[in-house]
């Protein structure tokens, strides 16, 4: 008896299961024009992050005496930069680079790296100018911080979702459709964010000016910077 029932009951199933599918197929169907297209949304905004890089370099042939010269040079800027509290410093290290003659090892070079980065344009632009004949300037560049880049990155996603449905109301109502649906939205990578200035210094000894004060003048403008993002979908129409 239970057998047979089940019997009875499996008929109705796939009927069921049938009648969705056709349903589901019908309500896909009604939807008959669809159209590929995309927009692009732009942004132009201030740069408010500084970014500078410094270094000291000695070639000779005592690979101690060139760290030592190069390190102490290096602390110095270290603890010049303590009274600069809102500019973030990194120290990279010291580099060692060997200088051959017939494959042989005739002499050295040592070179140190000092990375800042900063909101705070005034300050950076002190302690640059203020480093000392035996620091050299290898680049100075202006970029969008994390923390504003977040908050426009929400900003443009919104911004480009609303430029797509402005678009697909259009084609509804040239078409005049009664309504649609958006598939396949692609929302692209926005551009790069960060632009370099290079102003690179040569480094010099016993000089009676620091390299830096030569190369730089101060103050820098930060500059704007474009962003460019595009997006992408399909609009179906009934």
């Amino acid at each position: 008896m239970k057998l047979q029932k089940y019997l009875l009951i499996l008929p109705l199933m796939a009927t069921a299961v049938s009648a969705f599918a056709q349903d589901t197929t019908i309500k896909n169907d009604e939807y008959k024009s669809s159209f590929d297209f995309a927009t692009e949304v732009r942004r132009t905004i201030d740069k408010d992050l500084m970014l500078a890089s410094v270094y000291s370099r000695k070639t000779g042939k005592s690979l101690i005496e060139l760290r030592e010269f190069v390190s102490k040079n290096l602390n110095k800027v270290l603890e010049l930069a303590k009274q600069y509290p809102t500019i973030e410093v990194e120290a990279t290290g010291i580099q060692n680079y060997p200088h051959y003659e017939k494959d042989k090892v005739k002499g050295w070079e040592a070179q140190g790296t000092i990375d800042f980065k900063s909101k705070d344009f005034k300050s950076m632009e002190k302690l640059l100018a203020s480093l000392g004949e035996n620091i050299a300037l290898n680049s100075v560049y202006f970029s969008v911080s994390p923390e504003k880049w977040a908050e426009l990155e929400d900003e443009l996603t919104v911004e480009m979702i609303q430029k797509l449905q402005h678009k697909a109301e259009l084609i509804k109502k040239t078409l005049n459709a009664k309504e649609y649906v958006l598939d396949n939205v692609k929302l692209g990578h926005l551009n790069d964010r960060t632009y370099y200035q290079p102003r690179l210094a040569a480094m010099t000894y016993g000089a009676t000016k620091s390299p830096l004060q030569e190369e730089m003048k101060l103050p820098l403008e930060p500059g704007q910077e474009t962003i460019v993002s595009q997006v992408s979908g399909t609009a179906k129409f009934k």
